[in-house]
């Protein structure tokens, strides 16, 4: 199993056994304390045997109260809090963490991960064997455990719906292998000869609301926690980077970093050189990139995107993640892994997701109308500038996203609404093939998706389902599986529990007032971010660039792959519909343009039917 995560370990590995108990140990040094890790796994004297993968934040309050001298490397911080706290010691932990600790006199295996589920942990069970890894693949390294596919899994990715692709990824406990689990975030698993058990030691609460005296007060508190999430994450023995596109999340952690950070950050930036000027308006990002930049304290890297070929080095690139990708981007974070990797950079910071996290709060407007304040609800939407577009396009748009009652509207505004319905109605045929759907019970599946919470504010139940949707996990695990192939782990600040919870708790003025979306966290950012990236009040829509570059740098592999007689995933879908899609990604390359909703719908179809077909014929499921 080691072996098949050689990749994981650059600085050595360990192994050690007690009982009926063997545990492996893969060595990324990152921290300045980390280089003691590979003699952690055995503690002498207690006899438990402990292998993590972590990084600890709450160092500070920790080492004086378990007696620890500050020299103590991570894992020892949590064998010291398991002999003090028992099964409660995840609780007492923050940070990124995936752990499995034997206890003899307990005779048990107690396993943890942290509450977003940053670091990979996946396991197999039967009644003679427990295993467990931070990836797939090395599992099958044991004779005892089947390679079988998850038929539903995988057609959950294929899965339509509304005319999007929609994938079943909300069930927190599967993988595209049968028999093969994910160990759900913010939860300890227990493992004795005779049972196994699994727990949540710590859940988000979406009944909490945070009520301060002012907006300067919501303000000073993201800020001061933010700072707190940065620095803990800048804690590394080698220099650090950060990927950086120009955007508000990504700008937000740089900005905060390099004004922490003594040496200088290594910025990261894909560019899309080729497009057409009305693509390139919707991805460059280059005027706010250039603003970061010339504050100072980053040394820029670029590379242009649209040139490199998503699909490369596919043997690799399918054996290291254990499952296909769903994220078109993925290619440029490898891109972006390797690069800092050859410049001897281990860590690289990530502001994925800080609008999921920080949340838009759009979902407030839904409550405006419902509550039938529509005096307030036209002056926000009047005064909305984050969706680039009149505000009659944004009522049409919401009333679409957040399902209001058009039987509200009356006469030709009535008449406005419909029309503008019937042009955006054309849902495409299913690409599953209806046998497949019934067989599978896949939309039973889709919409068992896990309870939500119930609380009172809408706001906070969108947000709370967001935060807890199983593609948050999924993507970690991408990120995380990706960047261990190239040696460099993912540190991500939005994704600290302590910005997590507050985001959550934080009331509707904070989070949309006066047009402008995630206001507490522009507000957070004065004199620090550059005030054109601050209250910039769009998004790069980085479609086209991806799509272009899908399509021409994968136009040969594509043609074949769409009339390949022999796919195996035509048990799964309808060939015809493949081959429209490929047809109007056709015409996408010969007018240049790639920016269009059908484009952009069939050519994420075909993107998702090529990444499955390549993975089903490197595993040879």
């Amino acid at each position: 199993m080691l072996q098949q995560m050689s990749h994981r370990g650059p600085d050595g590995n360990t192994i050690g056994s007690r009982d009926r108990i063997a545990l492996g140990h893969c060595l990324l040094s990152t921290t300045p304390e980390s280089s003691a890790d590979g003699s952690t796994l055995d503690d002498l004297p207690s006899s438990l045997l402990l292998t993590a993968d972590t990084r600890i934040d709450n160092r500070d309050e920790l080492l004086p109260l378990l007696h620890l001298p500050r020299s103590t490397p991570d894992p020892q911080v949590i064998l010291a809090a398991y002999q003090r706290w028992g099964e409660n010691c995840p609780a007492h932990l923050l940070g990124d963490f995936a752990f499995a600790l034997w206890d003899p006199y307990q005779q048990h295996l107690f396993c943890a991960r942290d509450p977003m589920g940053v670091k990979p942990f996946y396991y197999f069970h039967s009644l003679q064997l427990f295993a467990c890894a931070s990836e797939i693949h090395p599992l099958f390294s044991l004779p005892e455990i089947p390679r079988r596919l998850n038929e539903a899994r995988l057609a959950g990715y294929l899965f339509q719906r509304g005319g999007s692709i929609r994938s079943i990824l909300n069930d927190h406990q599967e993988t595209l292998y049968q028999d093969i689990f994910p160990l759900r975030a913010g939860h300890w698993l227990k493992v004795t000869p005779a049972w196994i058990q699994t727990q949540a030691y710590w859940q988000l609460d979406p009944d909490q609301e945070l009520h301060l005296s002012s907006d300067q007060e919501y303000a000073e508190a993201f800020r001061d926690l933010f700072n707190q999430a940065v620095t803990c994450r800048l804690r590394s023995s080698t220099p650090i980077g950060i990927q950086l596109s120009g955007g508000l999340d990504s700008s937000t952690v740089a900005c905060t970093a390099r004004r922490i950070s003594i040496p200088p950050l290594h910025a990261y930036t894909a560019l899309f050189p080729s497009l057409s000027a009305p693509d390139r308006r919707r991805v460059d990002e280059q005027s706010y990139l250039m603003a970061i930049l010339h504050q100072g304290g980053l040394i820029p890297h670029t590379f242009a995107a649209d040139r490199l070929s998503p699909l490369r080095d596919q043997g690799d690139l399918y054996w290291h993640p254990d499952e296909a990708y769903f994220a078109p981007s993925m290619y440029l974070n490898r891109e972006t892994y390797q690069l800092a990797a050859q410049q001897g950079i281990r860590v690289l910071l990530d502001g994925v997701d800080g609008d999921t996290v920080v949340s838009h709060g759009l979902i407030h407007l839904q409550e405006l109308a419902r509550s039938s304040r529509w005096w307030e609800l036209a002056q926000q939407i009047q005064a909305l500038k984050t969706f680039g577009q009149s505000p009659w396009q944004t009522w049409c748009q919401l009333f679409w996203l957040y399902q209001l009652r058009p039987h509200l509207l009356r006469g030709p505004l009535r008449r406005r609404w419909q029309t503008h319905q019937e042009q955006g109605s054309s849902t495409p045929k299913p690409l599953l093939r209806p046998e497949v759907l019934q067989r599978l019970d896949l939309e039973q599946r889709s919409a068992s998706e896990a309870p939500d919470r119930k609380t009172d504010s809408a706001l906070r139940q969108d947000h709370y389902r967001s935060l807890t949707a199983g593609i948050i996990q999924a993507s970690l695990h991408m990120f995380d599986k990706t960047a261990a192939q190239a040696g460099v782990e993912i540190r991500h600040p939005f994704f600290d529990r302590r910005i997590i919870e507050f985001c959550l708790s934080l009331p509707a003025s904070q989070r949309l007032d006066r047009g402008w979306t995630r206001l507490v966290m522009r507000r957070a950012m004065e004199g620090i971010l550059p005030p054109t990236v601050q209250w910039r009040p769009t998004k790069a829509d980085l479609g086209p660039g991806l799509l272009k570059a899908f399509l021409h740098q994968e136009r040969s592999w594509l043609e074949a792959f769409t009339h390949s007689p022999s796919l195996r995933l035509l048990d799964y879908i309808d060939p015809e519909i493949l081959r429209q899609a490929m047809a109007t990604c056709q015409q996408a390359n010969r007018r240049e343009t790639y920016h269009d909703t059908r484009t952009h719908r069939d050519g994420y179809l075909l993107w998702v039917a090529a990444e499955l077909e390549i993975w089903l014929q490197y595993t040879g499921l």
